[in-house]
């Protein structure tokens, strides 16, 4: 039996970068060959949140595996909650198989455990440290010093000077404003970078994403729910993932979207405002 990578959209992160330079993988986008897919008997998915992708079921998705939870129960996922990351849920299912990873997969899978947890500060349950303590031996630990400190590229340096510049702040929570990025994953990163500012233990960050208000909200303190925060300031969503440490909504501009460049600053504002809004309402909430 053999198998492929593939992944759901470019790889943009700096981390995602350097993950795949270092392991060599050629990592091709179903998004621009989507052709290759109906090649295979089955796929799996691995991570993200939100909704079930079934990819015109050519081929018919057999597993998901994540540790968020779906936007909707579904018999095909393994979601494990109290687990701090998705390579902490694989790691569970290769020990209950008696499936030892080699030294390349027990690299890739520790490297996510550690950054899944920020490096145990953000520990979910013990089955974070068993998965941890299983792959320790097994794995590389040169390689995964070497995934610590990937380099950033202009975009995301922008982005992050962007949430820094327009940060709001109440009591121990952050919010800002990134205006338009080019990959969500700017967001996350941009979230836990405020995470390193003084007295800031909870931060949202949002941003405009191809026609979307994407929002990405990381917690900290263990009184504050990420989800929670994000279900309470967009309710109206169908799109929010995640759990009490991280979370991700997506609220589709629809109309808006479409707006001419004469009303753009007019819309712009009115999102800024509405979003700072909504969000420390929900958090003054929780």
């Amino acid at each position: 039996m053999t198998g492929s990578v593939l992944s759901q959209g470019a790889v943009t992160s700096e981390d995602s970068k350097a993950f795949t330079n270092i392991f060599d993988i050629d990592l091709q986008s179903i998004d621009d060959a989507p052709e290759e897919l109906s090649s295979y008997d089955g796929a799996i998915v691995v991570g993200g949140g939100g909704a079930v992708p079934h990819f015109s079921n050519n081929p018919p998705v057999i597993g998901v595996i994540r540790h968020r939870p779906a936007a909707e129960d579904d018999i095909l996922v393994i979601s494990k909650s109290e687990d701090g990351s998705t390579s902490t849920t694989v790691t569970h299912l290769l020990r209950e198989a008696d499936v030892v990873p080699d030294q390349r997969v027990a690299t890739a899978l520790l490297y996510g455990v550690r950054a899944g947890t920020r490096e145990f500060r953000r520990v979910s349950s013990q089955r974070d440290y068993e998965s941890a303590s299983y792959l320790h031996d097994a794995a590389d630990h040169s390689q995964i010093e070497a995934l610590r400190s990937p380099g950033m590229s202009d975009e995301t340096f922008d982005v992050m000077g962007a949430a820094i510049a327009n940060r709001e702040r109440r009591a121990s929570f952050a919010v800002t404003n990134v205006g338009s990025v080019p990959a969500v994953s700017s967001l996350e990163e941009a979230a836990d970078t405020l995470l390193r500012l003084d007295g800031v233990s909870s931060a949202a960050v949002f941003g405009i994403h191809d026609g979307t208000i994407v929002t990405s909200c990381r917690a900290e303190d263990v009184r504050v729910n990420a989800l929670d925060i994000l279900e309470k300031a967009f309710d109206d969503s169908e799109t929010i993932g995640g759990n009490a440490d991280a979370a991700m909504a997506r609220v589709p501009l629809g109309l808006f979207a479409r707006i001419d460049d004469h009303h753009q600053t007019t819309l712009d504002d009115l999102i800024d405002a509405s979003t700072r809004k909504a969000l420390f309402s929900a958090f003054e909430s929780s």
